[in-house]
């Protein structure tokens, strides 16, 4: 199995764009910001799951662009 050079810059750029942002939290002091809501019963469970679908969703459509093979990739390779 070869790496995929995209799938791999954009995990790298993840990475490093979450190291960023949690840096800029912490320096600015607000790694606990009030969210709307977020008093609510039941928010969190409500917040998480429609994120993590969200993550899913994202996560089928960026694996299908980057990591989809042609129909026929098999096929070529045992051409050979």
């Amino acid at each position: 199995m070869t790496k995929n050079p995209q799938f791999v810059t954009l995990a790298i750029l993840a990475v490093v764009i979450t190291g960023i942002a949690d840096g800029i939290l912490i320096v600015s002091g607000k790694e606990a910001a009030e969210v709307v809501g977020g008093t609510w019963v039941e928010f969190w469970a409500i917040f998480a799951t429609v994120w993590n679908l969200v993550i899913i969703a994202f996560a089928k459509s960026a694996g299908d662009r980057l990591l989809h093979r042609s129909p026929d990739y098999y096929n070529e390779a045992n051409d050979e």
